[in-house]
């Protein structure tokens, strides 16, 4: 089997494509322990979707792959001689990475709701959830699912994550001021503080899966080259 091509793709490459800003919320409420967790790994899939995890790793492999056409005179041969075939190839390695990211995202979803459920306190999370229950929270949330489909926003390419300061394209008057009241609350600033360490976990997790799976996914794509080399 030819070896077309020799790319890392870590957690520098997943920082490289992603600028994370989230969300904020409201304040007190007594919750038990149990309620708490639920609401702590409901708040992170919120945040952090699975498809949102598939979208950046994609996005990271096509950023590999792109630097090692450049890079690799025989993978550049190939993608300007068969076009079809690489895309193809291209597209048979995304759906084997898209595949692993999400047999393997419970891991994060754990370690990530251990750090929420650490740091923000039983009556920090109501207001949080109940806002993301609201009308207004659902588009906020919907922001992430127009992101994912459109690969990026914004000329670079960037992600912005459900952020109250970047109000969804359908927002009214009405969503707006439900998104400032939000951000300005005792629970939004609480939860701002871990985003940081929120963010820093996952690209750490991602990096992680991407570097594992390098030498399976190369060994997709030049299997994927070879099947449609053949006559």
């Amino acid at each position: 089997m030819k070896r077309y091509w020799n790319v890392g793709i870590g957690p520098a490459a997943v920082a490289a494509l992603l600028w994370c800003a989230m969300p904020n919320s409201a304040a007190n409420a007594a919750t038990p322990p149990a309620a708490v967790e639920d609401s702590c790994d409901r708040l992170v899939r919120i945040l952090l979707p699975p498809e949102f995890l598939v979208a950046i790793g994609q996005k990271a492999f096509d950023a590999g792959i792109d630097s090692a056409v450049n890079r690799n005179p025989d993978l550049g041969q190939v993608a300007r001689d068969s076009p079809a075939a690489f895309s193809q190839a291209r597209a048979e390695s995304r759906a084997e990475l898209a595949r692993i990211i999400t047999e393997r995202d419970s891991v994060f979803f754990a370690e990530a709701d251990r750090l929420l459920t650490a740091h923000l306190a039983a009556g920090e999370l109501r207001p949080i959830m109940t806002f993301y229950a609201t009308a207004t929270g659902r588009k906020v949330a919907a922001i992430g699912r127009r992101v994912r489909r459109d690969g990026g926003s914004g000329e670079t390419g960037s992600y912005d994550l459900l952020s109250p300061t970047a109000p969804p394209p359908d927002a009214t008057a009405a969503d707006l001021e439900r998104l400032r009241a939000f951000a300005q609350t005792p629970s939004a600033k609480a939860l701002q503080a871990q985003l940081p360490a929120l963010k820093a976990l996952m690209l750490h997790w991602l990096g992680g899966v991407l570097e594992d799976s390098g030498p399976h996914l190369r060994d997709v794509l030049a299997a994927s080259l070879d099947r449609e080399a053949k006559p």
